[in-house]
């Protein structure tokens, strides 16, 4: 072979070993700053559930939070009947639907459980006396099955019986109750897949199913659920994340809520 020929091959094997000497360090540079991202990701998801267990050890069923939206709307007489959002953090989002003749009030807290719901109804409800109580709840006691799994059926049972409390004293203090179906969760992103199951969506239609069972006289219920899914997930363009809702799914549940709150004025 003449040098020609020779010396391009032995360009080519020079310029491989030197690539090849910078990928390696590349590739752990690459991995070691992607492990300090998790472990940062890590240290904040432990540090907001360690100040989010405090305070509940503090404050078990939030009496002390004092930060609900804005009645809506803003400033009307307290002669106006009072429509009442209670619930967890689906409740707390819940926008103020667009019926004139009411006054909205909110008093959903983020992150509850049924018991924590049930356990500040004198606190929140009974002062209001409302005409009408939107109930949303549920979710975040069903969420703890797949770190529970062996509490499953009990946490279904205790779920649907703080419900049921809540109803039985909402309808015994005058009010009419909307009781919402649990929604739908949304996608579960990978990070959470390992703290999540099917189990979840099960629990979430077995509750539901017991909730429709609720509807009387007084107690209305709203299913939520079937106006959210599409076989059985949460419809796309609904979900801000895997338990919430985005501003399109509640316009979508506001425009039958609506209508229900018409038909009882």
């Amino acid at each position: 072979m003449d040098l020609v020929s020779e010396n391009p091959q032995r360009s080519t094997k020079v310029a491989r070993r030197r690539v090849r000497r910078f990928i390696a360090p590349g590739l752990l540079l690459i991995a070691l700053i992607a492990s300090l991202a998790g472990n940062v990701r890590l240290y904040q998801q432990a540090d907001e559930n360690y100040r989010r267990v405090s305070e509940t050890e503090l404050d078990p069923y939030g009496l002390k939070h004092s930060h609900f939206p804005p009645d809506s709307p803003i400033g009307a007489g307290k002669e106006l009947p009072v429509v009442l959002f209670f619930g967890d953090s689906r409740a707390l989002y819940w926008p103020a639907p667009g019926v004139a003749g009411y006054r909205c009030v909110n008093r959903g807290i983020g992150g509850q459980t049924t018991e924590q719901v049930r356990g500040r109804f004198d606190a929140n409800v009974t002062p209001l006396s409302p005409r009408v109580i939107v109930l949303q709840a549920g979710i975040n006691d069903l969420k703890a099955i797949p770190l529970l799994p062996w509490r499953r059926d009990q946490i279904v049972a205790d779920c649907k019986a703080n419900l049921h409390e809540i109803v039985k004293r909402s309808v015994d203090g005058g009010a009419i109750v909307v009781v919402s179906t649990v929604f739908p969760p949304g996608k579960v992103p990978l990070e959470r897949k390992l703290e999540w199951s099917p189990e979840v969506e099960q629990a979430v239609e077995e509750v539901n199913a017991d909730l429709r069972a609720l509807a009387s006289e007084r107690v209305t219920v709203f299913d939520a659920w079937k106006i959210l899914e599409d076989h059985g997930q949460l419809r796309d363009g609904y979900g801000l994340d895997t338990l919430h809702l985005s501003p399109a799914g509640y316009a979508a549940l506001n425009a039958e809520l609506e209508k229900v709150l018409e038909g009882l004025r």
